[in-house]
């Protein structure tokens, strides 16, 4: 890759509304529980309907909740750089109560209610990102390349 790769944040979400129904329309809000990050959330599809290339969405984070602050006022990235596997923070909420009575307020055992809910759904006890694997030549058939340098990898 082009550099260093890290685990930046770490934690929850819970949809807002039908997720799936978001999907199909293009915009699914969400509420986020995570170390760096928190509140009301939303990706939005920027490709056309109909267009051949992959969906472009964008990530915008909801005015009006508690945990929405000016750019100005304070930059997580450059605040909290480092990797949450290297230097755990604890949730946010927990570290900076705002908005205890919310609908995704924190729970005695430290998630939102909704993800805690199913207990026969357990997540892995260890989830990687997929990474590239070198060959010698590119597999048979149709390809379109679309070279990819920002380092991001989610796991979701």
């Amino acid at each position: 890759g082009a550099g260093t790769v890290i685990v930046w944040d770490r934690g929850t979400w819970e949809p807002v509304g039908d997720a799936r129904r978001g999907l199909a329309d293009g915009k699914i809000v969400f509420r986020l529980h995570g170390q760096k990050l928190a509140g009301l959330w939303e990706l939005v599809r920027i490709s056309k309907p109909g267009e051949k290339k992959q969906d472009q969405w964008m990530l915008f984070k909801k005015r009006g909740d508690a945990w929405a602050r000016p750019g100005t006022e304070y930059d997580v990235i450059s605040a909290l750089p480092d990797s949450v596997v290297q230097r755990p923070l604890g949730l946010i909420e927990e570290r900076e109560p705002r908005d205890a009575g919310s609908p995704g307020a924190i729970g005695a055992e430290g998630a939102p209610a909704a993800a805690r809910t199913d207990r026969s759904k357990r997540l892995p006890a260890k989830l990687e990102p997929q990474l590239a694997t070198l060959v010698a030549s590119v597999p048979a058939g149709d390809w379109i390349v679309e070279p990819k340098f920002d380092g991001y990898r989610l796991l979701a």
